[in-house]
């Protein structure tokens, strides 16, 4: 059928990896869009919408051992239970909204008045985020509006507005809601209006609880000019509405009907992490309810490909130890002080922390010294206001199997950085928020900021690297493993500043500590994976690397900042599919690549395998001095990373004529039948994406560029002595 620009072809059923569009003969081929969909079954009407990706490619993983989930056969992960067996018998569920289906797509829209002629009301629900091609703009005015027209629109949960990616404003104070009718010029379009819930990365979201009406419009009060890329509206997620999970292992065995889940984010964004609750148990897995509007991707462990899968975690334990209700932000801490034994297991702690004081903290380790017989393991840390899980002064304890999920500042971190010897392994950390104590650390000689770097929250902030990190996971919108080396501080330095001397040279931590053991660790769904700042150099006496490091999904998956003196080992790293595979911070930067697997992003046209501080920075020379790459890395990449569209240079380490030739058989190789498609524009969503990451490295370099020049001067100064 032919339709106003648009054709349709019946497949009938057909089966297969590929679809494709093809014309006969010596032509060419031009097209703007390819949809492609289900046939429609006859029990449709009984069948709750399915949770149910296509397959990605997948490498083998380093399980986490309570929580990967598992999910058979591959291609399915989250999905509801099936209809009833009758079609003749009523569904006992009915079926639910699809919180997946972007309900303003294409749908008529108009603007209260135009600011220019490209920027015209139908580009907000075009599915794009181009900002010169598809975007809106008013004129300055009173009130201005824009408004899409849903006939029957009902049950609106979430709508995010997007901001234009250049010359943008900030939407987190518009007025977004439901109306019966259509706003009028110079007058607020009233209705029920929606409530601003998240800000992530250039998005906002606004929660409509519900609310029905023909509209759904954006407006700014006052005299102000609207500007917007993308408005997508989203039924409600029915709370009702079940799901099954199959899951590896036994560990969910222990867990109780009524017990609180989350199920990680699987995409390139961390905020799609949810909740759920368990409502049944099998040995196979558990059912669960709750308000879940993502996919879930997962994937048979006993498959050698298996990377990209979502984790579940309980936050529910036996013991509960909770701050009264509405205390925030002032509500009770835990702390465990001055004693070098114990051992603290399978307690939830919730609703915890007083914001930005300091020592007040969920679960705080204060103070005890070399503590061998101290232990924290098995618990679960969730929806608290200052950090999570804190080691003030303590030496040689283990923090195993801690889920921390949803607090202010830093989720894992040692405290002071005169703290050592500590075994972090097999914790989670997971969507830690930024918190502001107002004064930076940093270059603080007084010792008196209790700040750690909290605006940036990091699953796991490092200020020693003379620990151990094994086994961990960390999900976060900014940096999931983040070392900053600089200097005793804190507490410590103020009242013992004899043990604070005995710390790194005499007190310093840059460039003066071994780094203990960072293995087998991973990191997903966040801006980078691993990062470091400021120059860290490793002295003898760690394992001094990263090993067997897993990032997927992140806008770089490893990043090192050091000098030329000395250079960070990467040995058996997993990067799959993140934007950028491995940065170097600085052109001085110097990074060693053995037996590593990268592959590039499918959704990301500008994903490369290296960079040297940001893609538009990068060049082929600085690539060649700031990489050393051995031949199976070569090898690997060229042969199964998958970059076909790498612009000229960015591959040039891997295209040596040395390494050429046939591609050897190697083990955990990806996937030959392709990669997951993530539902909306490829293209667009790659361009928003990157420039996000982009946007953040620029960040970081201002942030940081006063500094630099500090460092430099103070190495020059140290090589002189």
């Amino acid at each position: 059928m032919t339709r106003s620009g648009k054709e349709d072809f019946d497949c009938g059923g057909a089966r297969g990896d590929y679809l494709y569009v093809q014309l006969s003969g010596s032509a060419q081929l031009s097209i703007s869009e390819v949809e492609v969909f289900a046939v429609a079954s006859d029990n449709d009407e009984l069948s709750p919408p399915a949770f149910t990706p296509t397959r990605a490619p997948l490498y083998p993983p380093l399980l986490h051992p309570l929580l990967r989930p598992l999910t058979s056969p591959p291609t399915t992960s989250l999905r509801p239970p099936p209809p009833s067996p009758s079609p003749s018998t009523p569904s006992p569920n009915p079926p639910a909204p699809n919180p997946t289906i972007n309900l303003a797509l294409g749908k008529p829209a108009r603007q209260s008045s135009v600011g220019h002629h490209r920027y015209t009301a139908e580009k907000a629900v075009d599915g794009g985020f181009d900002w010169k091609w598809s975007t809106i703009l008013t004129e300055t005015e009173e009130n201005p509006w824009w408004y899409v027209h849903i006939p029957s629109l009902s049950n609106v949960g979430t709508v995010t507005v997007s901001k234009r990616l250049h010359k943008g404003i900030d939407l987190s104070g518009a007025i977004v809601g439901v109306a019966d009718l259509p706003c009028q010029q110079g007058q607020l379009c009233g209705g029920i209006v929606c409530s601003h819930t998240l800000r992530r990365a250039g998005k906002e979201d606004f929660d409509c609880g519900g609310a029905s009406g023909d509209y759904l419009y954006v407006q700014l009060s006052g005299r102000l000019q609207l500007t917007l890329s993308e408005v997508e509206v989203y039924s409600a997620a029915s709370a009702d509405h079940e799901y099954q999970l199959e899951l590896q292992g036994a560990a969910h065995t222990a867990w109780k009907v009524g017990d609180k889940l989350i199920i990680t984010s699987t995409s390139w964004d961390a905020e799609e992490t949810e909740e759920a609750m368990v409502t049944s148990m099998s040995a196979q897995g558990v059912t669960v309810k709750g308000l879940l509007a993502h996919e879930h991707v997962g994937c048979s462990a006993a498959s050698e490909h298996c990377v990209v899968a979502a984790e579940v975690a309980s936050m529910s334990r036996n013991i509960i130890i909770r701050g009264e209700d509405g205390c925030r932000p002032v509500c009770g801490h835990f702390m465990i002080a001055h004693t070098n034994h114990g051992f603290v297991c399978g307690v939830e702690f919730t609703n915890l922390g007083q914001t930005e004081v300091e020592g007040r903290y969920p679960l705080h380790v204060h103070l005890p010294g070399e503590s061998p017989e101290l232990v924290i393991k098995g618990n679960a840390l969730h929806h608290n206001f200052n950090r999570g899980v804190v080691l003030h002064g303590v030496h040689s304890m283990t923090v195993d199997s801690n889920l921390c999920f949803r607090t202010r500042g830093h989720c894992f971190m040692t405290e002071d950085a005169v703290e050592q010897y500590n075994i972090f392994r097999n914790n989670i950390g997971v969507l830690p928020s930024g918190q502001n104590f107002g004064c930076s650390h940093t270059h603080d000689m007084t010792f008196t900021c209790p700040g750690r770097s909290d605006g940036d929250a990091n699953a796991f902030w490092i200020a020693n690297p003379n620990n151990y990190f094994i086994g961990n996971l960390g999900i976060t919108t900014t940096v999931a493993f983040n070392f900053e080396t600089r200097h005793v501080t804190g507490k410590t330095r103020r009242e013992f500043p004899a043990e604070a001397m005995k710390v790194g040279r005499r007190g310093k931590i840059k460039g003066s500590t071994p780094c203990a053991e960072f293995s087998g660790n991973m990191a997903h769904s966040s801006r980078q994976g691993v990062n470091n700042y400021p120059r860290m150099t490793c002295t003898p006496g760690g394992r001094n690397r990263y090993e067997n490091f897993t990032a997927w999904r992140c806008g770089v998956g490893m990043s090192a900042h050091n000098s030329p003196s000395t250079t960070m080992p990467m040995v058996g790293s997993r990067l799959v599919e993140n934007i950028y595979g491995v940065r170097a911070g600085l052109s001085a930067s110097r990074i060693e690549l053995v037996e590593n697997h990268i592959t590039a992003s499918p959704r990301h046209s500008s994903s490369v395998p290296l960079i040297v501080n940001k893609y538009g920075k990068t060049s082929v020379r600085g690539l060649e001095a700031a990489f050393t790459i051995d031949r199976y890395t070569r090898t690997w990449v060229r042969c199964h990373g998958g970059y076909t569209n790498a612009r000229p240079g960015f591959f040039t380490p891997f295209d040596d004529p040395e390494y050429s030739g046939p591609c050897p058989n190697m083990s955990m190789a990806p996937a030959a039948d392709g990669s997951e498609e993530v539902p909306g524009s490829a293209s667009t969503a790659s361009a928003e994406e990157v420039n996000e990451v982009e946007d953040a490295l620029d960040d970081l370099r201002s942030k940081y560029q006063e500094e630099e020049e500090e460092e430099e001067e103070e190495e020059d100064n140290e090589r002189e002595e």
